[in-house]
């Protein structure tokens, strides 16, 4: 127990309105119409779409239409593959597989909130209070598991990231369901042990093999320092082995029945999870700027929960998130890991970490994190409505210009319905701040509310005032549909199916562009075609593969913003 106090106004839940209405504000808009943002999302998009619309016998290895990608580990597409099958009469395929995105997103803030809840009302966790003057245990419990829900909406990087069809965001629900395990063992240990034994198949399967395994030594480590889980041990361990092995026998027995290509293309995946020894350790400059703004707000106040909690570190709420982070980290050191996507999983145990610090944070702290948030967001959100009406009267000019250069030569006509969304959550955070200017009690989440809907109205607002504008920018579907329309005009019938065409230079997400914005065929095997769509990156004519035949170039474009990387369409000439 620790030498604090909760009364039972600090330890209200957040309204349940707001915590909903937050949830939603932050998934929903990014999963709606919209095309792929950038070439991680496109590629991530493209490997389900390859398995949704191929055999079973196909689904071992992730591949972008007749292009293998090994680096990508294949479940988190199976899923998305999935639910793309099962929505087929009623959603487009990329509808379906952000559907399928969103929700398992969502199951793993779920997640997060349980885990949050059975740690927080465990007696080493509650206060203090020989006198009686806190909340009960559960009250405690409940908000400290809503404040854990705000810490992991107000981290600054997960909010695009997590609206990628990627199995590194879909990683998020796999890490939230090790962080349940790790808490459920504590009162149910064989329960516990299971469910940590399945997020470390999602996580090798679905993600890394490496990063599974040092999740599962970071398991093996808890039990050894804290007391707690180590007379759990010999329920949970064997427990959590059991869906590991499991799933380790059936993988063997998968590659067995398979071809030659199968199991070369899956060997090639398992030697590509795993880093050369000599380059282990990389620079940690450039991480350690992006690793501070991306779990921003989480970071400072999980490390004062390590420092106030230093007498207690043992604790199993304290040692498994916390080596568990140290598990991320280390993952994080390998050789071509640090990009953000990599760093998804480090937010939910950081948040976990960061909740036990908001019970003993003082008020400047509180208030610091309170009026930062109010400063930025509110910033923000001037400039985001400035250069949009800007972009929509001309006026000012210099700010119209600016704005113009997003996206030049797009004609955006506004839509009512959306400029009253982006005006109702602008007033939203004009009340919270009043909310906030009030002599309310002290809840125990106040410091952390305003980063996480700061965070999420900003996103709301850009999603609904510039999406349009952004989706123009950002996407290929005017160079695709430009050329499809060539192909089409001279296919038999106008059935483009019908013509297969010839891919140069096309990256994984290049193919996913043309062939489901374009419906473009690409060549299998040795067939022969009458066409060949090129990517010329440099700018020049020239090309590392040649189709055989001569050709005519009879189209070459390009996204306006991009005036390097081209696309040319050529016709066989004989």
């Amino acid at each position: 127990m620790r030498a604090y106090i909760l009364t039972e106004d600090q330890a209200r839940r957040v309204p349940i309105a707001l915590l909903i209405g937050l949830c939603l504000a932050y998934l929903v808009p990014g999963y709606g119409p919209r095309d792929p943002w950038g070439s991680i999302d496109s590629t991530g998009f493209g490997i389900a779409l390859t398995f949704a619309q191929s055999g079973s016998a196909s689904w071992l290895a992730p591949s972008v239409f007749g292009v293998s990608v090994p680096s990508e580990a294949p479940l988190s597409y199976w899923l998305i593959a999935v639910g793309i099958r099962l929505t087929d009469p009623w959603l487009s395929a990329h509808a379906a597989a952000r559907l399928t995105t969103g929700l398992l997103v969502a199951l793993g803030l779920l997640g997060m909130w349980r885990a949050a809840f059975l740690f927080a009302r465990r007696p080493e966790i509650q206060p203090s209070d020989p006198f009686g003057a806190s909340a009960a245990p559960l009250v405690i419990a409940r908000s400290m598991a809503d404040a854990s829900i705000l810490i992991a909406l107000a981290c600054c990087g997960l909010i695009i990231r997590l609206h990628e069809t990627t199995s590194e965001a879909l990683q998020f629900t796999w890490t939230a369901l090790l962080l349940l395990g790790f808490a459920q063992t504590l009162e149910r240990p064989k329960r516990g042990g299971l469910i940590v034994g399945l997020a470390l198949v999602a996580t090798g399967l679905g993600s890394s093999p490496l990063l599974a395994l040092l999740f599962g030594l970071a398991w093996l480590a808890a039990h050894a320092i804290s007391a707690p889980l180590r007379v759990l041990a010999r329920d949970s361990i064997p427990a959590s082995i059991g869906p590991v092995a499991a799933a380790f026998i059936l993988w063997l027995a998968i590659l067995a029945v398979s071809d030659e290509a199968g199991r070369a293309t899956v060997l090639q995946w398992w030697r590509a999870a795993w880093p050369p020894f000599e380059s282990v350790v990389t620079p940690w400059t450039d991480r350690l700027r992006t690793l501070a703004w991306f779990v921003w707000p989480a970071w400072p106040l999980a490390l004062w929960t390590l420092w106030k909690w230093r007498a207690s570190w043992r604790e199993p709420a304290l040692i498994g998130p916390a080596l568990l982070c140290v598990a991320v980290l280390i993952y994080l050191s390998m050789p071509s890991r640090m990009n953000e996507q990599a760093i998804i999983p480090l937010a939910l145990p950081l948040a976990l970490l960061a909740i036990w610090a908001l019970p003993r944070i003082g008020r400047g702290f509180a208030g610091l994190f309170d009026w930062l948030a109010v400063a930025l967001f509110s910033l923000f959100i001037v400039f985001i409505w400035a250069y949009w009406i800007a972009l929509q009267t001309g006026f000012p000019p210099r700010m119209a210009a600016g704005a113009a250069r997003v996206a030049p030569g797009f004609e955006h006509e506004p839509i009512a319905l959306t400029g009253l969304l982006a005006a109702l959550a602008t007033l939203a955070w004009l009340a919270l701040i009043r909310w906030r200017l009030s002599d309310g009690p002290r809840v125990l989440w106040r410091p952390v509310v305003l980063s996480a809907a700061g965070l999420t109205i900003t996103w709301l607002l850009l999603i609904t005032l510039w999406l349009p504008i952004y989706d123009n920018r950002i996407s290929l579907r005017g160079p695709v549909t430009a050329a499809s329309d060539r192909i089409r005009a001279s296919a038999p019938d106008s059935r483009i199916e019908s013509t297969c065409v010839y891919a140069v230079d096309l990256g994984p997400a290049e193919r996913t562009a043309f062939a489901y914005m374009g419906s473009v065929r690409f060549a299998r095997g040795d067939e022969a075609c009458d066409w060949v769509i090129r990517r010329l990156a440099s700018g020049s004519g020239t090309s590392s593969v040649e189709p055989p035949g001569q050709w005519e170039r009879v189209w070459q474009g390009g996204r306006r913003i991009d005036r390097v990387e081209r696309f040319t369409l050529e016709r066989r000439v004989r």
